[in-house]
């Protein structure tokens, strides 16, 4: 019987063959690990479009009112006597402008409400069109503390906002506990802007 030698060429070919056999294992682990990452990254992005829905609705079923108040009643509101800060918006059913910012108002709401904030909105139209403004309110999901000026006398609402605002709308003020007015804004606002002003508050902050 004859013994085969082991010669260099069948050592060589043996290291070809365990690499060949290392890179088909690496390639595979790799290729369950990407499918793995896939399938997390799916699993993930349909728990947020779920709990996204589940949000939506849940905001949408809120019921939406309105609340008509006095001169009296608006300047105790602008005392800010809680502990939140306060933003307020001004407005009124036939400014066009208003009524294209407004939905911005109930994004901020959602975006900080579960934070030390409150979004209140003030209607400047007539008491008697105290319908036309609530359906309005609820086409925009605004189930927020939503008032209604019971005066027509825009002058009553001017003493009590400011002798600086000459009652154009609309008007935007960011209210501190105590009454103190941290950021203002005549006219339409700039959504970008007023996010940061907020934020930028130490009442509110970045983290949460």
């Amino acid at each position: 019987m004859r013994c085969l030698t082991r010669s260099p060429m069948n050592k060589k070919l043996k290291w070809i063959i365990l690499c060949e056999l290392l890179l088909a294992a690496t390639f595979l682990l790799l290729q369950c690990n990407g499918k793995s990452t896939k399938e997390e990254l799916k699993a993930k992005w349909a728990w947020k479009n779920e709990y996204t829905i589940k949000t939506n609705k849940a905001w949408e079923e809120k019921p939406v009112s309105i609340e008509k108040i006095s001169p009296d009643q608006l300047a105790a509101l602008l005392k800010n006597d809680t502990d939140e800060l306060l933003l307020v918006n001004f407005w009124v059913t036939w400014c066009g402008p208003c009524i294209i910012e407004y939905p911005e108002f109930i994004t901020i709401e959602r975006m900080y409400g579960q934070r030390d904030f409150q979004f209140a909105s003030v209607s400047m139209d007539s008491p008697v069109q105290a319908d036309k403004a609530l359906k309005f309110l609820t086409q925009k999901t605004s189930a927020v503390p939503n008032y209604l000026m019971n005066t027509d006398d825009k002058y009553e609402v001017i003493d009590v906002v400011g002798k600086d605002w000459d009652g154009s709308l609309p008007i935007t003020l960011l209210i501190e506990p105590g009454g103190k007015i941290a950021h203002k804004v005549s006219g339409t606002i700039n959504p970008l802007k007023l996010k940061k002003e907020i934020v930028n508050h130490p009442m509110i902050g970045r983290y949460y």
